[in-house]
């Protein structure tokens, strides 16, 4: 006699109840980890720019707003980068939060930080 082996339809419904809920919670939060990414990738392309110690701290801030406008990043804006001066380089960081509707009343709310130094390779 052949043992039977599968999955019941019960339980082919709970694995699909569990798929689509971290499906759904993928949804909501993955548009603030591609700010989050991007708002990383644009201080590290200023970071790497030739003789950044040189530079003004106005013009860092209108390469970072110019930055976020080409890549359509809101949630953060070119008031809330910090910049300090360290030896033989620069310290570029900037905090920001994003709150994202979830199920009802429930929020997810996500807060970031990015760093970069451009003393480091």
């Amino acid at each position: 006699m052949k043992r039977q082996r599968g999955m019941t339809l019960g339980g082919l419904m709970f694995l699909l109840l569990l798929l689509g809920f971290a499906a759904y919670s993928a949804f909501r939060v993955l548009p603030a980890y591609i700010d989050y990414w991007t708002v990383r990738s644009i201080l590290r392309g200023i970071a790497t720019q030739p003789e950044l110690d040189k530079v003004k701290e106005r013009e860092l801030r209108e390469r970072f707003a110019r930055e976020l406008r080409l890549n359509n990043v809101s949630v953060v804006d070119a008031s809330d980068l910090v910049i300090e001066r360290v030896a033989n380089g620069v310290l570029l960081s900037t905090e920001f939060s994003a709150k994202k509707p979830f199920i009802g009343a429930v929020n997810l709310c996500m807060d970031f930080t990015v760093r970069i130094d451009s003393t480091r390779p």
